[in-house]
């Protein structure tokens, strides 16, 4: 989920987000919210039409912070949905991490 104080930066396009799942590094599994536009080279209709089985890693910039020389920093990430409704994605966020929580921690 991203942190409370969490901004999109100024004149950046959001009209379509994704929800993301990080593969590796620090963040591995975590999962966030994104403008579709931070994954290189994704097309949704694409993604949708792909098998969910088969359906491939992204590479997504986190554009949060200062932008160094080389550009954004960038990761490996797997698009999970995509939606225009940010309170949507966040809802199937949660529901994801409830059902990952009962599935391993049983009462």
């Amino acid at each position: 989920m991203p942190p409370k104080n969490f901004k999109i930066p100024a004149g950046e396009d959001v009209g379509r987000k994704a929800l993301v799942k990080w593969l590796g590094g620090v963040d591995d599994g975590k999962m966030n919210v994104i403008p579709q536009s931070w994954i290189e080279k994704f097309n949704e209709l694409d993604w949708k039409n792909t098998a969910k089985e088969k359906r491939r890693t992204e590479v997504a910039q986190w554009r949060v912070g200062k932008k160094t020389e080389s550009g954004y920093l960038k990761f490996d990430c797997q698009v999970l949905q995509c939606s225009g409704k940010l309170t949507y994605l966040l809802i199937l966020a949660r529901k994801l991490i409830f059902t990952v929580i009962v599935l391993y921690c049983p009462i």
